[in-house]
């Protein structure tokens, strides 16, 4: 048993020579074969359960789960300005309802869009949502 252990996670060349000198070489190969199946199979659940605790542990840290919605909330708002950007045609700051239509026909344009979670079937209703009412 106690050689066993050593085979798995420890110094296994003593036993491994042992056997490869007094019984049969072959030994040697099968123990080389051992140790790199179930070594590193061992290992790698090892280290899986350790991760795995970790990100739990990270994942209810509240800290954390703060910073990260921060960071998507730039992240997000980042990606809407370069969009109004892009749809302000006449560069000078401010999205008409037209611009909107023009950007919206794009059908590339409505899937990027989905995909920041924003669905446009009207965009007369996105344009009424966004607007902030001083033109």
């Amino acid at each position: 048993m106690l050689t066993m252990f050593e085979l798995t996670l420890s110094n296994w060349m003593p036993a491994t020579r042992l056997l490869q000198d007094d019984v049969n070489e072959w030994y040697g190969l099968f123990m080389v074969c051992y140790k790199l199946t179930v070594g590193f199979a061992v290992v790698k659940v090892i280290s899986g359960v350790f991760l795995h605790e970790t990100f739990r542990v990270a994942a209810s840290d509240d800290d954390l789960m703060i910073m990260q919605k921060k960071r998507a909330m730039l992240k997000h708002k980042t990606k809407m300005m370069k969009l109004l950007r892009e749809a302000d045609q006449s560069s000078d700051n401010v999205v008409t309802r037209a611009e909107l239509d023009v950007i919206l026909k794009d059908p590339n344009m409505k899937l990027w869009l989905a995909a920041q979670e924003v669905e446009v079937n009207d965009g007369d209703i996105l344009f009424d949502f966004l607007d902030n009412g001083d033109n």
